[in-house]
């Protein structure tokens, strides 16, 4: 319940933002539990947090570098031009990258057209289909010592997984998908540079 003492122990805007990694970036919901004054209203001191806060995500998520990347995977779904990798940047839900049903592992690759600064990296499975990637790991490639160099690895994905890393500059960026329970679905990858 809401009581004029709490307005001293909202939570930070960096606080907030944590939880929301945790929760919404590791497919789960995210319950801020905001309770209204005994005027039925949200108190002041709470209203300009959220505001804050949703500035600080808005500001995270405002420009998907992905967009205008070259994509490629190592496999599609008997090449065919319906699961092609291409869908995982055009905004369509039910657009999606598969591999053949035998193949459990496999990469995807983006390519920038300029060398780009990024600490975001967005996943999304097709969950019509299930859950299925189980573990996967993320590379950059590292131009001053030409070859690909570990940002992350995780374990599952599903509806949505929002990796967080140091920022890196690069022209490229590869998801392994190293251990998945049936073929690969994913219908959406993005990449930002959120301000530290």
């Amino acid at each position: 319940f809401y009581s004029p003492e709490t307005d001293t122990k909202i939570k930070s805007v960096d606080e907030l933002t944590d939880i929301y990694y945790t929760s919404i970036g590791r497919n789960s919901n995210l319950i801020l539990n905001v309770p209204p004054n005994r005027e039925g209203r949200i108190s002041p001191a709470d209203s300009i947090r959220l505001i804050e806060f949703r500035k600080a995500i808005d500001e995270s998520f405002a420009d998907n570098l992905a967009k205008d990347a070259s994509i490629r995977a190592s496999e599609t779904r008997n090449n065919s031009s319906m699961f092609k990798a291409a869908n995982l940047l055009n905004k369509n839900y039910d657009a999606y990258w598969a591999t053949n049903d035998e193949t459990t592992a496999a990469q995807i690759e983006l390519e920038f057209p300029k060398q780009q600064t990024f600490n975001r990296l967005l996943l999304q499975e097709y969950i019509p289909l299930g859950q299925r990637v189980a573990e996967f790991s993320v590379e950059y490639w590292n131009e001053s010592a030409g070859n690909w160099t570990l940002l992350t690895q995780a374990t599952t994905i599903g509806y949505k997984r929002i990796l967080r890393f140091p920022s890196v500059t690069s022209t490229k960026i590869r998801i392994n998908i190293e251990q998945s329970l049936a073929c690969p679905v994913l219908n959406s990858i993005e990449v930002y540079k959120a301000p530290e």
